[in-house]
């Protein structure tokens, strides 16, 4: 609670000196700065995303988050495809973590 009570009193400083969040939604990446040779598999994707995150996460965040890929990993396949993710999957998903 302490980290999260600093950054908003970092966001309210900056929007005291008038910085402001944009309202036309997300700048799209150029081709040429995606990394082609990453993988498509959801899980191996996921982890992958937590290893990168460099320092902007915390180090007890990449655990956390690493928990909830590795529930991620018993529900689904290692060779399944972060393009043949369906709203079903998710359901299914959630379902199977509640229970």
């Amino acid at each position: 609670m302490k980290y999260a009570t600093k950054k908003i009193n970092e966001i309210n400083d900056f929007l005291c000196l008038g910085y402001y969040f944009k309202k036309d939604g997300i700048d799209f990446i150029d081709q040429e700065d995606i990394d082609l040779n990453s993988s498509l598999f959801l899980i191996q994707s996921l982890y992958q995303t937590i290893e990168n995150s460099g320092s902007y996460l915390r180090k007890k965040s990449k655990g956390t988050y690493r928990t909830a890929v590795n529930k991620a990993a018993d529900f689904f396949p290692a060779d399944f495809l972060f393009t043949s993710l369906t709203d079903a999957h998710i359901l299914k998903l959630r379902d199977s973590l509640v229970v």
